[in-house]
């Protein structure tokens, strides 16, 4: 079985090293599931980075987070 997505950089950070913006989502998304996170959907609804979280939902994200709308074009003054 491979590595379970998140300890890794969870290592990195305890070490005191600087994390990307993913590999920071990975590393809270293995810190909050007890460092004993499963290859499985966490099914943290409310959380910010559940949309992010590697064993997501995808179903339940299409349909309850709204991908952010384009601006229509105003017309100039």
């Amino acid at each position: 079985m491979g590595q379970i997505k998140g300890a890794k950089e969870y290592r990195k950070f305890k070490r005191g090293n600087f994390l990307t913006r993913k590999e920071a989502m990975l590393a809270m998304c293995y810190m909050c599931n007890g460092e004993n996170e499963s290859a499985v959907d966490c099914q943290g609804y409310s959380c910010p980075l559940y949309q992010y979280q590697p064993y997501h939902n995808r179903e339940w994200i299409q349909k309850h987070i709204k991908k952010p709308q384009k601006p229509k074009n105003q017309p100039r003054d």
